[in-house]
């Protein structure tokens, strides 16, 4: 799924593994799938996947 929407601007919060955010923030998470047996990613994993990933999917600029 596209990391933006409509080409508003985002915020890239990272959250605690475990409990990870408020459920405030439900509709506004992403699932990274992993391998077995990984049980997480540290945050600056995460955020380098997100990044990435986003990056990979934004239009280029004119």
């Amino acid at each position: 799924e596209d990391c933006t929407k409509d080409n508003e601007p985002i915020c890239l919060a990272v959250g605690p593994e475990g409990s990870g955010f408020p459920p405030t923030f439900q509709g506004l998470r992403f699932r990274i799938p992993m391998s077995n047996p990984l049980e997480s990613y540290n945050a600056a994993v995460s955020a380098g996947i997100l990044l990435y990933e986003w990056q990979r999917t934004a239009e280029p600029l004119d």
